[in-house]
């Protein structure tokens, strides 16, 4: 057995508020381009998820303060099961 015999892919990420609140100079500019922290500039100020990252749908209503990412708008067939019923 090998360690990625248990590799399933990402289908969402959650950054929190924690992470969302973070001092821009010592927690995000310092931090790198391939930081949380550049990856929350590019995505929150240009308003676009890096093309190499492989989750693009975002949950409306949540930024700035919380990011979440998926890579379909799950969401909506959620709250289709629910009208359903």
């Amino acid at each position: 057995m090998a360690i990625n015999d248990y590799y399933k892919p990402i289908a969402v990420l959650y950054l929190t508020q924690q992470t969302m609140d973070g001092k821009f100079l010592t927690d995000w500019y310092h931090a790198g381009q391939r930081s949380w922290g550049g990856f929350i500039i590019d995505t929150v100020l240009l308003k676009e998820v890096p093309h190499a990252f492989p989750l693009h749908k975002s949950l409306p209503g949540w930024l700035p303060e919380q990011l979440m990412l998926s890579d379909w708008e799950r969401w909506l067939k959620s709250s289709q099961t629910t009208q359903n019923r």
